[in-house]
């Protein structure tokens, strides 16, 4: 029953779509994530990747319920609190900047919560299990996703359990210039953004579970997968996806202006030619009128 929500045929359209943007187009997606630049700048003040990795890992299970600024002001402020502190040579050193970086305004909401998440990873020694075996881990990274869940209390599926491992994912990428091996159907990491654009793109036919969300786009990468010689994941998708989620958002969900500002940051700040940066533009957008529908409804309920 709830796969009524999906759409097959609009999962073939985007999975199409995404063959066409290939793998190289996906990844300069990447590389205007936050968190990339920001374990980008501390790598090149020398800090060792494993370092990097931690702190990717630990800021990444609190990355939720931001206060003012958001996903952008988070890792801004995370690397100005490095900047700050100059030496990371030892997991003290780690845990001395993600505990200064839990007290500022941006980690405010559900602070206990996210307090007791940063405990668990430098109390239970999974700090220290990763620093010590991080060159076998890399190799290995299902071990790390698999041992945080399990520290954490929680399933390996949860949105910020696979946000963590996206954000070690880019600080591999930022250090060594290459990708960790994770499985290709690793899930989504489900925000508010990517299930804003699982909607507008068609290939969820209205809000539903973060389960089915997650599930639509497996089909959508098993069918770019199929085109493609290339291990994709689906975190390489998810940097299109909220990205491009954020834009409609901030366009209040209007399809013209949503369209052309896709297209303008497809082309302009991306860098992807106009065909399939206007393809991506409609596709991603067919459906927004369901979405600006939705949010009222929501806001209007709220009083």
């Amino acid at each position: 029953m709830l796969y009524n929500l999906i759409d097959e045929d609009r999962v073939r359209v985007i999975g199409n779509v995404l063959a066409e943007l290939d793998f190289e187009g996906m990844v300069k997606f990447d590389f205007e994530e936050p968190e990339y630049k920001a374990f980008k700048r501390i790598c090149e003040n020398g800090v060792s990747p494993e370092y990097i990795g931690l702190i990717a890992l630990s800021a990444g299970v609190i990355d939720y319920q931001l206060g003012s600024g958001g996903t952008y002001e988070f890792w801004r402020i995370l690397v100005d609190i490095y900047s700050k502190s100059r030496v990371v040579g030892d997991v003290d050193d780690v845990e001395k900047i993600m505990y200064r970086f839990m007290n500022m305004p941006v980690n405010r909401r559900l602070y206990n919560q996210k307090l007791q998440r940063i405990e668990r990873i430098f109390r239970s020694g999974f700090a220290e299990w990763f620093i010590k075996e991080y060159d076998a881990l890399c190799e290995e990274p299902f071990r790390v996703w698999r041992e945080l869940s399990y520290i954490l209390y929680t399933g390996m599926e949860r949105k910020t359990v696979v946000f963590a491992m996206k954000a070690w994912d880019l600080s591999n990428l930022a250090c060594h210039g290459k990708y960790l091996d994770y499985p290709w159907d690793i899930p989504i990491p489900v925000d508010t953004h990517v299930k804003d654009i699982t909607v507008s793109s068609g290939i969820m036919k209205t809000y539903g579970r973060n389960d089915v969300c997650r599930d639509a786009w497996i089909k959508v990468l098993k069918i770019a997968r199929g085109k493609l010689d290339r291990n994709i994941t689906l975190l390489r998708v998810d940097s299109l996806v909220w990205q491009a989620g954020k834009i409609i958002s901030e366009e209040k969900f209007d399809k013209r202006r949503s369209r052309k500002s896709l297209y303008r940051y497809f082309t302009e700040k991306i860098g992807l030619d106009d065909k399939i940066s206007n393809k991506l533009s409609i596709e991603l957008t067919i459906f927004i009128g369901k979405l600006k529908s939705y949010k009222y409804k929501y806001e209007r309920d709220r009083y």
